[in-house]
């Protein structure tokens, strides 16, 4: 009989916990209550509620979709594929999209590059778009930053940039001038004025094929190569001021806002993220069973990664909760993914031949 009250008694004080959390702080947190786990005191344990990621446009070319890239302030994203051509997309909500779902590019380049577009990179304010290739050519894009770019009746001709000698795998602007390069060939980073195309200013180097550059600020870039290094570097004196070895080879790489995080994607399916203040790994986790061939992190956040896999899926990673959510599963290998700059938006390309753009129906 008391082993019955004692029991009674403990499923009274369960309730009375699960009460204590009201319907605005679940809310508020976006947490639901899980009905597995519970606390030591018997408090129901709060679970995160996932985003919920509805597709809203897509578009399909005749050969593999390699890249693809917001503009950071019009609602416009370039796509880049190995037909050789680039394509400019407008976006807008849901019920502005045609009933269809199609994404029409209002502007094409047909025979853009003479082999694959591998990469493409908006300058910060939007008034330069560079695209690399296989042809071991970056070509670079004059826009206007105070015109819709729909509205642009004339449309100037690419400069060509020739400053490697292998296929060109990663772009990332520094500011509007200064366009950093990397890929096949030489191993090494090039830092170029796309006003002065003939003019390398410096040469970073790695000991490996260079897979990603991304800007941590405007004088620093990290980079992430096929040696398994992930470097940070100063280009003011072109060297490196910091680096750090991965698991396995690094196939992307990005830093959050503040320039202190650093997350790293790999060859095996891990994802590894650093505190570069001290060179600690505070997270490392296989995501995903392939390569994982994008990250990038919420933009002005540092609790939220978006990654994309040759398994397939793509996730939203919260290191912080240490915690991943499958947010799409294609057929076939995810290339790229990316937020758009206010993250209500995601788009991807994959071998399946697709641009997709996606909409976060809450908060991600």
């Amino acid at each position: 009989m008391q082993r019955e009250m004692k029991e009674t008694n403990e499923i009274v004080s369960e309730l009375n916990d699960e009460m204590s959390i009201s319907l605005e702080e679940k809310k508020k947190y976006k947490l639901v209550l899980s009905e597995e786990k519970t606390t030591p005191n018997h408090t129901p344990v709060p679970k995160f509620e996932p985003p919920y990621l509805q597709l809203i446009g897509e578009m399909k070319d005749t050969q593999v979709v390699r890249s693809v890239c917001f503009h950071p302030t019009q609602k416009v994203i370039a796509v880049g594929a190995n037909s050789k051509c680039l394509y400019l997309c407008q976006y807008s909500t849901n019920t502005q999209l045609n009933s269809d779902k199609q994404l029409n590019p209002f502007k094409s380049f047909t025979s853009y590059h003479k082999g694959s577009l591998y990469c493409l990179e908006w300058s910060p304010l939007g008034g330069v778009l560079a695209s690399a290739s296989n042809d071991q050519t970056i070509r670079v894009l004059d826009l206007p930053t105070d015109t819709p770019l729909q509205d642009v009746a004339e449309w100037p001709d690419p400069t060509e940039i020739r400053v490697h000698s292998g296929t060109v795998r990663a772009l990332g602007f520094l500011n509007e001038r200064l366009l950093a390069s990397g890929g096949a060939g030489d191993t090494k980073v090039r830092l170029v004025d796309v006003n002065k195309p003939t003019d390398v200013i410096t040469s970073l180097l790695h000991a490996g094929q260079i897979n990603e550059v991304y800007r941590c600020s405007e004088n620093e870039l990290v980079t992430a190569s096929q040696d398994e290094y992930v470097r940070i570097w100063d280009v003011r004196s072109s060297e490196c001021v910091w680096k750090v070895s991965c698991v396995t080879p690094p196939s992307s790489v990005c830093s959050d806002q503040s320039g202190n995080k650093i997350a790293a994607s790999c060859e095996d399916g891990t994802v590894q993220i650093f505190d570069r203040r001290n060179s600690v790994c505070f997270y490392s986790n296989k995501v995903h069973s392939k390569d994982v061939r994008s990250i990038r992190f919420k933009p002005a956040t540092s609790d939220t990664l978006l990654t994309g896999s040759y398994d397939g899926e793509i996730k939203l990673l919260y290191p912080d909760l240490g915690t991943s959510h499958q947010i799409a599963k294609f057929a076939q290998k995810i290339i790229q993914c990316r937020f758009s700059p206010e993250a209500a938006y995601m788009v991807s390309s994959s071998t399946d031949k697709t641009v997709k753009l996606w909409e976060f129906s809450n908060s991600c």
